[in-house]
């Protein structure tokens, strides 16, 4: 089970995908990031499906073809070989992709969904398309523009791309800058409420996110962005505000392997998320770093605060660095101890946000 959705804001599509696979049987070897631990005993007792290994399942193909997938992981598979082999023999135009999904007998397939992006040549620029395969969910949203979600989190996706919220990107320096911010910002929220929750991972889907964007050129993955969840508290009347992180994840690329570095301070793990139909035996360990220092100039933040009037507020921020010094700096001594260095103006960017949601009234009740 899956979130795979396309946003178009700000005329640059992104293809976005959670990293986790679900299984009817518990894998006691499994890990969530956001826990840093197997959970199965965290779910409720009526859970069918429980969280089995990470994978990669937004994919880019080719310069021009991006695609996520949702449903069964072998019929995925089946699919993605035949796909894979048709771009590598007859093209990955636009064109071509189409004729492939209209030639092609899913007759067999009773379980398999999927988002496409393909760029074309016009002019001398590019035109993104979008490609289905399945049902998606679609809505144009105020903030993400037109949206198509697939997988059991598309509701919960369409939602969110339904709700007025503070876009922290507005004063980032490009329009496609201004786009990665809304659509992380958006995952940020996923996953402080997934540490906070664990409704995401109840419907199967979470864990970890990836995004592809369209750089001008070719698409990518963006590289090297760390997420971080802070526990707040603001006095409404003095102003005070006291913030901790209690979670921090950095995700970087080695070749075609994500590499997770999650911490809870006390605690810090790495996972590897390779893509889904890598062959896991073909992975050489040698290959990706032993440090977990990280040094991120993209920085997404989700802050869940206490107001001393007993709601609660939950903004996000995100924040592009053109150089170092970095937003937030996170590195161990030699006796594993993490040194975490966040700039001052953080929390006064943070209190900011926070108050002009006050003003404009979206806190949430009081938590139980």
């Amino acid at each position: 089970m899956t979130l795979i959705a396309t946003t178009s804001n700000y005329s640059y599509p992104i293809l976005l995908g959670d990293i986790l696979l679900s299984s009817g049987s518990k894998n006691v070897e499994s890990s969530v990031p956001t826990f840093l631990k197997n959970i199965d005993d965290l779910l409720p007792e009526d859970q069918t499906l429980f969280p089995f290994r990470l994978r990669q399942k937004v994919l880019v193909l080719s310069d021009l073809v991006a695609v996520g997938f949702a449903g069964s992981e072998y019929e995925i598979k089946l699919f993605l070989e035949d796909l894979r082999g048709h771009i590598k023999y007859r093209g990955d135009g636009l064109d071509e992709i189409k004729d492939f999904l209209n030639e092609y007998d899913f007759s067999e397939f009773k379980n398999l969904a999927a988002l496409l992006l393909v760029a074309r040549n016009d002019s001398g620029g590019f035109i993104i398309e979008t490609a289905s395969i399945g049902s998606p969910l679609s809505i144009n949203s105020p903030l993400l523009e037109q949206v198509y979600a697939i997988g059991s989190g598309a509701k919960r996706f369409i939602s969110e791309a339904l709700e007025s919220k503070v876009n922290n990107g507005n004063d980032a320096p490009n329009s496609l800058v201004r786009a990665l911010a809304v659509n992380y910002t958006t995952l940020a929220t996923f996953l402080g409420v997934e540490r906070l929750t664990l409704d995401t991972i109840k419907d199967h889907w979470g864990a970890g996110f990836e995004l592809v964007y369209f750089d001008g050129s070719r698409f990518v993955k963006l590289e090297d962005i760390s997420y971080f969840i802070f526990n707040c508290e603001l006095d409404l009347e003095t102003g005070e505000f006291k913030s901790e992180p209690f979670l921090i994840i950095n995700n970087r690329y080695f070749g075609e392997h994500l590499v997770m570095t999650v911490t809870d301070i006390k605690t810090t793990n790495k996972y590897l998320v390779p893509p889904l139909d890598f062959n896991i035996d073909e992975i050489d360990p040698d290959k990706f770093p032993e440090v977990n220092d990280f040094n991120s100039l993209k920085v997404c933040c989700f802050f869940f605060i206490r107001l001393s009037s007993g709601d609660v507020i939950t903004p996000t921020f995100y924040h592009e660095s053109p150089s170092f010094p970095a937003m937030i700096n996170v590195s161990f001594d030699e006796e594993g101890h993490m040194l975490l260095a966040i700039r001052e103006d953080l929390n006064r960017m943070v209190s900011e946000i926070t108050r002009d949601l006050i003003n404009r009234g979206q806190i949430r009740k009081k938590p139980d």
